[in-house]
């Protein structure tokens, strides 16, 4: 094996199970389709990965409360950047 091999496993093992974790949500039109379409842009050029994801859930909106509902979503993120 390569010392280049060698350095990119031993980054792997040493690297953090995520880099980041991010909170999604929408109170406008399909909710639920708004967040899964911005995981799609998020990984669609394969930098970001999605390491875990939460369930969606519902909160009611604050500040403005004539609004309709949120939906929200966690991921944890890893990436090449």
């Amino acid at each position: 094996m390569s010392q280049a091999a060698d350095s990119s496993e031993a980054e792997r093992e040493t690297r953090p199970a995520f880099d980041a974790t991010l909170g999604l949500g929408s109170n406008i039109g399909d909710r639920v389709g708004n967040i899964e379409d911005a995981i799609r842009r998020l990984t669609a050029d394969g930098v970001v990965r999605v390491v875990s994801r939460s369930r969606y859930y519902r909160t009611a909106p604050w500040g403005v409360t004539d609004k309709d509902w949120f939906v929200n979503a966690c991921l944890a993120i890893q990436t090449d950047a």
